[in-house]
């Protein structure tokens, strides 16, 4: 067995597969290590024996301190991983103990290293590549679409039923890559933090040269309209100018607001598909660099890898952006090895501890970042997460520029964007900055896509490949094997000149992608958080409510299946993540088309949703338990599957944990994992294959009831000022209900809350 020493200098070593007590393993400088631990793969493995209190080190960097001598081939752990490995079952309590204790160098301005030389572009032999051409300063596209962007959340339907409504129109068309929708979850609400970021977001998706036009659709109740982003354009990128667009707003009447988008993207068709690739010097490429579902081999083959790539595109005129700020906490030495200037150093340094300050406000610490995929396949801590994250960072040329999140590339070279710790999230931001090629490295098997980007994906072991090489676009495994770097970083600048120029990614040959713009995290402080929960009085008790007496009957009975309020009944797929989402939905659709309706028909669901991802514990933990919960036990679900993407933390066995803690039974649930489980398409055969067989033992247990009123709960909603006579109607409509034993739910912010004849009517008090 292999244990790989990513820097000689290095105490511990990367066990390169599950090796047990007794087993010999061999560095790659030749050293002998007869193993005194079992060890996961992924897991480190003293090299030398380490006295308590000595430094553990990798890449040469400190990431932990002893707590116990450590012996020669003993496996090292960290209070964080032992819990991991325990939670999931996959090490017993016996077999593994803490050892050493997270440890993080605080960077100092001293390190910083002043590139002595600038950057030179070679000339003479540069590759090329077949691109489109984009007229006012757009750059070259590696791809031709239409885009049907939604400005705000509240126009996303709208703009996903324009999309599926003209998308096959593109199928025939040899030079039309595709007409996609761009959705997200931002720009509806006023006084949100993130306004500008969300504005900058879609303005750059707006000088993006992978697309050939796009049609705008406006909610006219959002914050952000069309003309907000053509304002930000203006402003900020005047010398560039937008692509062919046009605007639609979602008004009186939708279904003619969607028959206007439509006729409008068919107009476009016949122009957007005579545009012709030629060929373009590898320097109109921008590269974005990212990483998901990391491992410990992620910054020993994979982002190795990239960053091979990455210089050999900018030392031929090209330009790459790397992000992520808190997983590059702890390996800020590494970062700045090499910067165009210290205003560079100053202005990434500046970055790192703004968002150190955020999360501190906010009660949490980048140590809390790595998440259960993360400790699973041996990242033991952030400093560990962050060193191999860095990896990807061209370590000989000079980081020339720091952007702000989806700022625009101007120039070529190294860039650094500030951006959040969710992939899907950096990525967004990364194609707004101009970036028209993707390149994505993933230890646990990342599937994430984007719509009109294509995505090469990079897995960094073999092992992991085989289990899921109809979502990898490349193996970076081999380089522990029979390979080199230097073989597969040759191999991988071929394909990404092929894949620049018009050759499917297996991503994009699996049809799925997804957007998410770095949200709105709002500017309140941990006290301020608490002194408003405290405010509001949650006591999770029914308020009583003024009698209203009723003459008349309003409620019938309804026939409905047991444990249930109606006919109807649903299938539900839940995701755990953000990155789960997508897949759900593909699997939902699919069971959709394929149901045969029985006498109790069934709708397959999801809830697709933006967290799950890096949860923290405490306040936002207690509220996904509750929510995800309250959807499993749902009375109009008759079925459930949980879908997990396989490196979040609220992953299977934390949606087990909550369900046994509630004395819920998990075995009347399906459990399913898109990277475990072999990747897309595998999972949702097992997500067929297991709504089949229960709905099987459905068919003979279709118990009915009379479900009376007191069975019911109603929501109520309102966003919008109301006055004393819709008020008035509101109190009396409440009261009426709870006589007739229906639960009213009014969420605290609704409108109505803030009604006096409201509160008066209903409650007896102001």
């Amino acid at each position: 067995m292999l244990l790989y020493l990513p820097h000689a200098s290095d105490n511990v070593a990367v066990a390169t597969q599950d090796a047990t007590v007794g087993d010999t393993g061999t560095t790659q400088f030749g050293s002998s290590i007869r193993l005194n631990s079992d060890v996961p793969v992924g897991f480190r493995v003293a090299v030398e024996d380490i006295e308590c209190g000595d430094n553990l080190l990798s890449w040469g960097n400190v990431f932990g301190v002893a707590n116990s001598d450590i012996q020669t081939g003993q496996a090292i752990y960290n209070k964080a991983s032992v819990e991991a490995l325990r939670e999931s079952g996959r090490i017993t309590t016996a077999g593994i103990t803490e050892n050493f204790i997270d440890h993080s160098s605080k960077y100092s301005s001293d390190s910083i290293c002043v590139a002595n030389r600038t950057r030179t572009v070679n000339t003479k032999t540069v590759p090329t590549f077949l691109g489109y051409q984009r007229d006012g300063n757009r750059g070259i596209g590696t791809r031709n679409y239409i885009a049907v962007v939604a400005t705000s959340s509240l126009a996303a339907s709208c703009a996903r039923l324009v999309t599926q409504r003209v998308e096959h129109l593109a199928d025939a068309l040899d030079n039309l890559n595709g007409i996609v929708c761009v959705e997200h979850t931002e720009g509806s609400k006023a006084g949100a933090s993130n306004t500008d970021i969300v504005l900058s977001t879609l303005a750059g998706f707006l000088l993006h040269p992978n697309l050939a036009s796009v049609l705008l659709i406006d909610h006219p109740d959002a914050k952000v309209q069309s003309n907000d982003i053509i304002n930000y354009i203006q402003d900020h990128h005047g010398d560039i100018a937008p692509v062919n667009h046009q605007t639609v707003v979602i008004d009186g009447n939708p279904n003619e607001s969607i028959e206007l988008g439509i006729q409008i993207v068919r107009n476009w068709i016949v122009d957007a598909s005579n545009v012709v690739r030629t060929a373009h010097d590898v320097s109109g490429l921008k590269i974005a660099l990212q990483c998901g579902g990391s491992d410990a081999f992620s910054g020993v083959t994979g982002n190795p890898l990239m960053a091979r790539l990455a210089s050999k595109l900018i030392l031929h005129g090209g330009s790459i952006n790397f992000s992520e700020t808190p997983e590059l906490i702890g390996a800020e030495s590494y970062v700045l090895n090499q910067v165009a200037s210290s205003e560079i150093s100053n202005a990434f340094m500046e970055r790192v501890e703004h968002f150190k300050e955020w999360l501190g406000e906010h009660g949490h610490s980048a140590a809390g970042n790595p998440s259960h995929g993360n400790l699973m396949r041996g990242l033991y801590n952030i400093t560990i997460k962050s060193l191999g994250a860095a990896m990807k960072r061209p370590y000989d040329l000079p980081l020339e520029h720091v952007i702000k999140y989806s700022e625009f590339m101007c120039d070529p070279g190294a860039y650094f964007m500030d951006s959040p710790g969710n992939d899907i999230e950096s990525v967004t931001g990364q194609v707004a900055s101009g970036c028209n090629l993707i390149m994505f490295v993933t230890g646990n098997g990342s599937v994430t896509n984007f719509p009109f980007v294509p995505t090469v994906k990079i897995i960094t072991t073999t092992d992991v490949y085989d289990r899921m090489s109809n979502e990898m676009d490349i193996n970076a495994g081999r380089i522990l094997e029979n390979s080199s770097i230097d073989e597969e970083s040759k191999l991988a600048y071929g394909l990404v000149q092929k894949v620049a120029s018009g050759q499917a990614t297996v991503g994009e040959e699996a049809g799925h992608s997804q957007v998410q713009i770095w949200r709105d995290w709002g500017n309140q402080s941990e006290k301020e958080t608490y002194q408003e929960q405290q405010s509001l009085r949650l006591d999770e008790r029914a308020l009583p409510i003024r009698k209203h007496l009723i003459k008349d009957q309003l409620f019938a009975k309804m026939k409905g299946v047991a444990g249930s309020v109606s006919n109807q009944q649903h299938s539900l797929i839940l995701p755990t993540s953000l990155c789960a989402g997508q897949v759900a939905n593909m699997a939902a659709q699919r069971l959709n088309r394929k149901t045969v309706k029985t006498e109790l028909e069934t709708e397959y669901v999801t809830l697709p949703h933006t967290e799950g991802c890096g949860v923290s514990s405490g306040h936002s933990e207690k509220i996904i338990r509750n929510i995800f919960k309250g959807y499993l036990c749902h009375p109009l679900i008759k079925n459930s599957l949980v879908l997990e993407h396989g490196c979040e933390n609220l992953h299977l066995g934390f949606m087990r944990k909550v369900l046994i803690e509630e004395n819920i039974d998990p075995s009347v649930y399906g459990w399913a994992s898109i990277q475990k489980d072999g990747g897309i398409e595998s999972v949702i055969l097992k997500i067929e294959d297991w709504f089949s067989g229960i709905q099987v033992e459905n068919l003979h247990s279709n118990d009915t009831l009379n479900v009376s009123e007191n069975m019911y709960s109603v929501a109520i909603l309102g966003d919008s000022y109301v006055d004393a006579e819709i008020a008035h109607g509101f109190a009396t409509l409440c009261q009426t209900m709870s006589e007739a034993g229906i639960s009213v739910v009014l969420p605290t912010f609704t409108s109505l809350l803030q009604s006096k004849t409201f509160l008066t009517e209903l409650f007896c008090r102001c």
